[in-house]
């Protein structure tokens, strides 16, 4: 009995010790797990913490503002509808002149004629052209071979008489025998006087015709007081300024006649105003006739 019970106590203190070692070697471990933290669901994304953006809006705030404005496109601006003024200068603006048309004919042309009948016949088809497709210029020039070698400050007869013709043709039927009076030096006025006594020009108005346009020759001229223009009509017209006698205008006379008594010249007279003789085909688009011009030689046209 006493050998067995001293194996026991030796046995209890070999299991004691033995679990005393254990111990020892586990307690680093449980220090370390209790340690740790306990196992936590994982957390849902967060936005970044503010400390993150402050530096982004440093840096923002940091950058130039000439440097955003280049990088950033730019606005688009609506424009404004315009004011009716400015619409209307616009418009002025781009608005570009009627083209012109000019002729240019050899004063030889009549020099193969045999008659005054004949010159005036070939004129008269030349005028009449012109006005057919709205020449605003005629230019006859001289080529006879006095000017191509040396000009002696004449022209030929050939280039003077066609240019008198023409001249005579555009002018209004009721103004010929004051500004181009016919004589015994100028056979050819009256052969195209018979031959073609008008070209049927809009300007060529007959009797009680109207338009808001008329030409005139200046029959008496008073300072101050005005002049007044024979314009074809039952009565004379009367302009503001003291014009040349004798010399042919062009005048706005209105829609309708407007009939005025002047006592400088005792007379009722309508009123009017001088206008350049391009104002009626640049306001209403009508075609007012043509200029003769004579050149020394085609190089001058």
């Amino acid at each position: 009995m006493g050998s067995k019970s001293k194996k026991r106590r030796l046995e209890a203190r070999a299991a004691k010790a033995e679990a005393k070692q254990q111990q020892r070697a586990d307690a680093p471990q449980q220090a370390q797990r209790s340690s740790s933290p306990s196992p936590s669901p994982s957390p849902s994304p967060s936005p970044a913490p503010q400390q993150q953006q402050t530096p982004a809006k440093k840096q923002k705030t940091a950058t130039p503002t000439h440097t955003a404005a280049i990088q950033q496109p730019p606005k688009a601006q609506v424009p404004k509808s315009p004011t009716p003024a400015a619409t209307t200068l616009a418009t002025a603006a781009h608005t570009r002149a009627p083209a012109t048309l000019s002729i240019a004919v050899p004063g030889s042309i009549l020099d193969s004629v045999t008659s005054h009948e004949a010159a005036a016949a070939v004129a008269g088809q030349l005028a009449r052209a012109a006005s057919i497709f709205g020449a605003e210029e005629v230019v006859v020039y001289d080529d006879s071979p006095s000017t191509s070698s040396h000009w002696d400050g004449t022209i030929s007869a050939g280039t003077a008489a066609l240019a008198r013709l023409l001249q005579y043709l555009e002018t209004p039927p009721y103004l010929r025998s004051t500004l181009i009076p016919q004589s015994e030096t100028t056979p050819e006025l009256q052969a195209v006087e018979a031959i073609c006594p008008s070209i049927h020009a809009l300007h060529h108005l007959r009797g009680q015709d109207w338009r808001p346009y008329r030409e005139g020759v200046v029959m008496r001229s008073e300072p101050g007081m005005g002049s007044f223009v024979d314009i074809g009509y039952e009565r004379n017209a009367h302009v503001a300024q003291a014009l040349p006698e004798g010399a042919r205008v062009t005048l706005a006379v209105g829609n309708a006649p407007t009939p005025c008594f002047m006592p400088a010249f005792s007379e009722t007279m309508l009123e009017a105003r001088v206008v350049p003789p391009s104002e009626p085909r640049a306001q209403l688009g009508i075609y007012w006739g043509f200029r003769v011009r004579v050149a020394r030689g085609i190089n001058r046209v």
